[in-house]
């Protein structure tokens, strides 16, 4: 899990766009800014580690992001797993309810969250959400487990062929 979550951390996040000679780094986008310092703790790196090893671990990665009062995205903030709870509405939409130090002094989805508390409500419109095959509950399932389970499954099969051709 170290060893995948470090390597991926590791690539480069460049952003592009497409003029008449073809695709060109473009390096006064308002996001590069964001992907040098995503937030006041982690690095880039360190932000897409965590989120790719909660990921592997749960089957689950969560990334809020915080907006300026424009809309434009100020911060990237990432969210263990087990400080988030997903809610689906009747209309569809999700809503999560997250818990996070570094969401102090901070507004996000809802105005009505005090800017001091550390658990808040945020919009999927707001919330960068890695997930493998999911349940019904709207969580993914954790790709160590997937694989756990398949190779148990072959097990099962192969003990089974084995008894009924003795």
């Amino acid at each position: 899990v170290n060893m995948i979550s470090n390597d991926i951390s590791k690539l480069p996040l460049v952003i592009k766009s497409k003029d008449q000679e073809g695709w060109k780094r473009n390096t006064t986008y308002y996001l590069n800014d964001v992907f040098q310092v995503p937030n006041r703790r982690y690095t880039m790196v360190a932000t897409i580690q965590k989120v790719i090893k909660n990921y592997l671990m749960s089957g689950n990665g969560y990334l809020v992001i915080i907006r300026n009062t424009d809309g434009t995205v100020d911060q990237l903030i990432p969210v263990d797993n087990w400080n988030v709870t997903c809610q689906e509405q009747t209309d569809g939409s999700r809503l999560y309810y997250v818990t996070s130090r570094l969401f102090v002094g901070l507004r996000t989805s809802f105005r009505s969250d005090e800017s001091n508390a550390e658990t808040r409500r945020i919009t999927e419109e707001d919330m960068i959400h890695l997930m493998n095959s999911y349940d019904s509950a709207g969580y993914g399932r954790s790709p160590i487990q997937n694989s756990a389970e398949s190779i148990g499954l072959g097990l099962a099969a192969q003990e089974a062929a084995a008894r009924a051709f003795n």
